[in-house]
């Protein structure tokens, strides 16, 4: 069984294929927990192929730093209440005091706050950082699907009924620029190098 996004993200359609073969899925970085290799599995390699990469070690990156996003510890998102482009600058200078990235809604990316490549949730990319910071984000089951796993999650909401506060193990009911203006101001007082959190 399949689970994917339909009518625009607005549902989530189960998709099942008994009878036809082959059947193929693609899953999307992040989706799943890593294997854990500590088992005494005895297999071998089977038959090696040959790879020519231009440069060993050569690693592509993704546009818009999408890679990094996948791979962030510490998540500062923000959603359709942020308001403007501009309201994101703040954002992206909080989540560099904090050593981490920025992230965005569907809602923020559409309005043409944030890159695609910064969108998180079920038509973006799914994270499981140790702390996520969400600013003016309500909740939508699209965009929970994409955090859910979070090791901590900060919801800083004017709603005290946004969805994602059922979600977070630290709620803050106040205008998103008022906190994240008075962290800045104690991480630069504090001379934050990234490792405050």
């Amino acid at each position: 069984m399949q689970t994917r996004p339909a009518f625009g993200g607005t549902l989530l359609a189960e998709i099942v294929c008994e009878k036809t073969r082959p059947q193929l899925a693609s899953v999307r970085p992040g989706v799943f927990l890593p294997i854990n290799t500590e088992n005494e599995a005895n297999g071998g390699v089977i038959e090696r192929l040959p790879f020519k990469s231009a440069q060993p070690g050569t690693q592509l990156a993704l546009p818009g730093g999408a890679g990094m996003l996948c791979d962030a510890q510490t998540v500062v998102a923000g959603g359709k209440g942020i308001g403007s482009r501009e309201g994101f600058v703040l954002l992206e200078r909080l989540s560099s005091l904090l050593g981490g990235v920025t992230a965005a809604t569907r809602s923020a990316v559409d309005n043409g706050f944030a890159e695609y490549s910064r969108q998180v949730g079920q038509t973006g990319v799914t994270l499981r950082p140790r702390v996520y910071i969400a600013f003016g984000i309500s909740g939508a089951v699209q965009h929970i699907a994409g955090i859910k796993d979070s090791g901590r999650i900060v919801a800083v909401n004017t709603d005290p009924k946004a969805p994602l506060f059922d979600y977070a193990d630290i709620g803050i009911v106040a205008p998103w620029h008022e906190v994240a203006s008075r962290m800045i101001r104690e991480l630069d007082r504090l001379g934050s190098s990234g490792s405050v959190i």
